[in-house]
């Protein structure tokens, strides 16, 4: 997370910085924004100097879904994701992390408020949810 003016900067830094590494920037999460702009997270190349958007295009959901194996699969090179801070701190989908359950078998512990994800019960073990 980094000032928002300095995202592509930070991008082209890196892409310069780091062998082989890809790089993604988040930008517009909404779904229905102005088509023209890219939205979700987009992979950025270096060319001739400059930042451009080229490559991987995903939401966050389908990044989610996707789980560490298939993400693997897609990325085996260092991959770096940058948000500018107003975004990531202010964005539109801002929601917790984390719930306490206050109801069912997972009363008292940690869950995750994202049904396809896994929640966490008092003893430490993860119990599956509704899978993507």
């Amino acid at each position: 997370m980094c000032p928002s003016h300095i995202t592509h900067k930070w991008a082209r830094e890196t892409l310069l910085t780091v062998p082989r590494a890809r790089t993604f920037l988040i930008e517009d999460m909404r779904n229905g924004g102005d088509p023209k702009k890219p939205h979700g997270i987009c992979e950025v190349k270096l060319r001739k100097g400059r930042i451009v958007y080229e490559g991987l295009r995903l939401s966050l959901a389908e990044l989610r879904c996707m789980g560490r194996k298939e993400w693997r699969k897609r990325c085996s090179a260092p991959a770096f994701f940058i948000t500018g801070k107003d975004k990531g701190k202010l964005g539109y989908y801002w929601e917790h992390a984390y719930l306490k359950a206050k109801s069912g078998p997972n009363l008292g512990g940690i869950v995750n408020p994202t049904p396809a994800l896994r929640s966490w019960t008092r003893s430490g073990r993860s119990s599956p949810s509704r899978l993507c």
